[in-house]
């Protein structure tokens, strides 16, 4: 839904070829609204995704100097998603894994 209303924006704004004052002015108005909620859509997705907002457990694995860390609300899915980091770009075997709360 959001991609069909930003499509329609792009289609529903003045061409390039439309280089008046007014055409610009309205171009710049519709670009300033996008970047503003934007901004906005951003921070709530950061505010969302911050993980000392929920989590009670960091977990850091290392392998090969190499640090990955994760967050959870219990020392297990910290864990296995500082573990689950890791292993994508190194065998699982090699990730030592510290929790602290």
């Amino acid at each position: 839904m959001k991609q069909i209303l930003f499509i329609s924006l792009l289609f529903s704004m003045p061409t390039f070829a439309d280089t008046s004052l007014k055409a610009l002015e309205k171009r710049v108005e519709i670009l300033e609204n996008l970047v503003t909620r934007l901004d906005k859509t951003i921070s709530k997705l950061e505010e969302r995704d911050n993980p000392t907002n929920t989590a009670k457990w960091v977990c850091k694995a290392t392998a090969f100097g190499d640090t990955f860390v994760a967050y959870g609300g219990s020392e297990a899915v910290a864990k296995n998603l500082a573990i689950a980091k890791c292993s994508k770009s190194n065998n699982e075997m090699h990730c030592r894994v510290t929790c602290d709360h």
